[in-house]
């Protein structure tokens, strides 16, 4: 049964921030690109959230497509306005995959962060998230998508051995009202305060540092080793003696066996 409209009774507590004001959809293209397109149109302001029960193109890295059927999944749109500088961008990020995590460890599942932006389940994607700036006059804005598959029964067959989602792990079917809430009470704990303590915490979370990888760029594919996160986000690895410092790229845990 479709519980899209349960999701429509959720009302934000005045002290949030992120959730002042919700917009559902039946069905859209992309919510970033809608809450994007949107900004100038809508007269929206920091906090606002575009929710879709279906995204037709739904959006993920480097151009790909998120997997966003009808029914069972949360797939969503953030709208933020930070003070802070661009350099600091990247702990809006860091601070959606530790809400995600949060609100999927409190539904009793054992989720896992992945650089950049991944919340996995072993070696499964559960959670994607995409950030996307855009600048209107004097203002900037931060637009965060967040895919997260809660009902999802079964995946194609191109997704099956790197997708799953919170039923697939429990054989239980969610109510999609209570993981939304739950992550948003997390994310507004975490805005009112953020700062470069949110890093701390991602790495306490993350299932890559201190292991082999496979990084993909554009131009290459190598083993290196991860070693940290630095302090403006990027991924510190080890290839053939040398440390080298990834802002961009796609980066895969070897596992053996």
């Amino acid at each position: 049964m479709n519980d899209f409209e349960s999701l429509k009774a959720l009302i934000a507590p005045p002290a949030w921030k992120i959730g002042n004001s919700f917009h559902f959809f039946d069905s859209v293209a992309s919510t970033n690109d809608l809450l994007k397109n949107s900004i100038p149109t809508r007269n929206l302001s920091e906090g606002a959230i575009f929710i879709a029960d279906e995204q037709t193109t739904g959006k993920g890295r480097s151009g790909r497509v998120w997997d966003s059927p009808p029914g069972v999944g949360l797939w969503m749109s953030m709208l933020f306005e930070p003070t802070f500088s661009m350099e600091q961008y990247f702990l809006i990020n860091i601070m959606t995959a530790v809400s995600v995590y949060e609100a999927l460890k409190h539904a009793g599942l054992r989720p896992l962060l992945k650089w950049p932006n991944d919340v996995m389940i072993g070696r499964k994607k559960i959670c994607g998230i995409l950030l996307e700036s855009i600048t209107l006059s004097d203002r900037k804005f931060i637009v965060v998508g967040v895919g997260m598959n809660i009902n999802t029964s079964f995946f194609p067959d191109s997704l099956q051995q790197t997708a799953t989602s919170l039923f697939l792990e429990t054989q239980s079917v969610w109510s999609r009202k209570n993981i939304l809430e739950d992550f948003l009470q997390r994310i507004n704990y975490f805005y009112e305060n953020l700062d470069r303590s949110i890093i701390k915490i991602w790495k306490s979370k993350n299932t890559i540092l201190h292991h082999p990888i496979q990084v993909m760029t554009n131009d290459t594919t190598y083993a290196a080793v991860a070693t940290d996160m630095a302090d403006d986000g990027a991924l510190l690895v080890e290839s053939g003696g040398k440390l080298e410092k990834i802002y961009a790229a796609d980066v895969s845990i070897k596992f053996e066996g």
